[in-house]
């Protein structure tokens, strides 16, 4: 019932269709109905019952009783076409006493109680109630959950309007966790040259959230109209989180709510952003050489509506000449450790293959609302370099290699479906010896050292390029001798490196091999087959 919880009860007790084939059952079954303050319509047979349905309408009901032994079709077979008609109307199967097997039809057809006869008018009255409670439950759910979808609908036609301020190459994937949810990203022309980029996640993931999300959107607009700075509009909603919206009277128990917020202020004729988070994940620049090809702004601070005196962290950076900017929600990273892949490559298969079902079967899984955003530089060309893995290993890691490894290969096949499983094997192979080499050589096996391991996807080209970088010295021995001796003499050692070679397009070294480019072909029959050697 709209405006009611679904634990109130409405005036009448309800109002029940009983289905009995016997007259005298069925007019003493009506008495028991009447007598306990129920609406009883009757009906003689499953026939009847579903005329009864044809021209009420099941929402006119409450609960079903019915007998399950009756000519034509059984109590069973009535509740089983009920349910196609309406899942949320809840029923009773009245049976002879000790029938186990009658019992557990009635429950399969989706009959929510049992009750044999002889019965008790006291018996009858509680079990109905409950399944009147149990129906009116379902159907604010239901309500509940159909509002929630015209809510995400309308989010989502607002965040398709927001991306048309930018248009060229700004793509976006959002997907809340029940229909609507407190993710949201918005565009704000502030004047001919600057814009401001806002995405942010209100904790939660109902109603409440997509409420709080508008209206943080609303106070937003509103303050900008009136030329308020942006670290003013983030200190005014924090304070009105801590004083208002989550000043509960004494007695009432609630979770506080707060908002993770980055915003991103574009100057394109000064050719720079200018960021301000509030403990949302940091925006990622991308795009260029790779080791600047996926940088984290280290940025943090504290979602807003937790600390009364928290500040925005800011920070302003000169625009880079090419590829882009990606940001995304919490609810992104918790689903790739989930998946056991990297935020970068789950943020790319949603951001191009987000319509296909596999992709979606994933997003269901999700234990959040997600939302990732990726912009291009400039605001007019293709980002044509992705991301797909940026991470750091310490020396004292190469025990974990495997592991390591089965990441790379997850991360992967998830980002680039239609690549061919030989090929990424081959190059996941590939990066476990020269990761091998780095952690065991370059950083000497020590915890305080690390290696760096970034895989990038070029579009034109369907490549990709793999560095990996560590802080040694690299090696002191002909590169070129020992990769002839390893071939011909089967020596165990630098074997590795001679793998590499052999998988890799190309392959460029620098300080002696502490730093390796690999570029892999992904053109379907581009890959190599294993040397016998090896």
């Amino acid at each position: 019932m709209p405006g009611s919880s679904p634990n109130q009860l409405s005036p009448r007790r309800g109002r029940v269709l009983g289905v009995e084939d016997d007259a005298i059952s069925r007019r003493a079954l009506e008495l028991h109905l009447q007598r306990s303050g129920f609406d009883a319509v009757m009906a003689s047979d499953a026939a009847q019952a579903r005329t009864q349905f044809t021209l009420s309408g099941s929402s006119r009901f409450d609960c079903v009783v019915t007998d399950f032994r009756m000519p034509g079709e059984t109590g069973a077979e009535l509740l089983t076409w009920l349910r196609t008609q309406d899942a949320t109307l809840s029923s009773i199967m009245l049976t002879a006493k000790g029938e186990r097997q009658i019992v557990l039809d009635s429950l399969r057809a989706g009959a929510c109680d049992f009750i044999e006869k002889p019965y008790r008018q006291m018996e009858l009255a509680s079990a109905i109630d409950g399944a009147i409670k149990c129906t009116r439950d379902q159907r604010w759910l239901s309500q509940t959950q159909a509002e929630a979808l015209a809510v995400g609908q309308t989010q989502r036609r607002l965040l398709a309007a927001s991306s048309g301020t930018l248009t060229n190459g700004v793509v976006f994937c959002h997907y809340p966790k029940h229909g609507a949810g407190g993710d949201f990203f918005t565009v704000f022309p502030l004047d001919q040259d600057r814009l401001l980029v806002l995405v942010a996640d209100v904790s939660g993931h109902d109603l409440q959230a997509a409420f709080i999300s508008a209206y943080f959107q609303g106070i937003t607009r509103g303050m900008l109209e009136k030329q308020t700075k942006i670290t003013a509009i983030l200190n005014f909603f924090n304070c009105y989180l801590i004083h208002e919206w989550n000043h509960w009277p004494v007695g009432l128990k609630q979770a506080p709510t707060s908002i993770a917020v980055c915003a991103l202020v574009l100057d394109r004729r000064a050719g720079e952003i200018t960021v301000f988070n509030s403990g949302a994940p940091a925006p990622r620049l991308m795009g260029g050489e790779l080791d600047r090809c996926a940088r984290a702004l280290e940025l943090g601070g504290h979602p807003l509506g937790w600390f009364e005196d928290s500040k925005p962290e800011v920070n302003q950076l000169l625009l880079p000449l090419d590829g882009g900017i990606i940001l995304w929600t919490d609810g992104l990273e918790d689903h790739a450790h989930t998946l056991g892949v990297s935020d970068w490559s789950l943020a790319y298969r949603l951001l191009t293959l987000r319509a296909d079902n596999e992709a979606t079967s994933r997003l269901e899984e999700a234990p959040d609302d997600i939302l990732v955003v990726r912009l291009p530089v400039g605001l007019d060309r293709q980002v044509a370099v992705h991301t797909l893995l940026d991470e750091c290993y310490p020396g004292s890691g190469w025990p974990l290699i495997d592991d390591f490894q089965a990441r790379w290969e997850r991360s992967l096949k998830l980002a680039l479906p239609a690549a061919a499983p030989q090929r990424l094997d081959e190059i996941c192979l590939c990066l476990r010896e020269a990761c091998l080499n780095a952690l065991r050589h370059g950083c000497q096996q020590q915890p305080d050292q690390s290696a760096r391991v970034v895989i990038a996807y070029e579009v034109g080209p369907n490549r990709l390029r793999v560095l990996i970088d560590d802080p040694g010295s690299g090696h002191s021995f002909d590169w070129q001798t020992h990769e002839q001796r390893a071939l011909e003499e089967l020596i165990a050692e630098h074997r590795g490196l001679s793998l590499i070679n052999a998988f890799a397009d190309s392959v460029y070294s620098e300080r002696n091999g502490a730093r390796l480019t690999l570029e892999f072909a992904l053109t379907p029959g581009s890959g190599l087959t294993y040397p016998p050697s090896i």
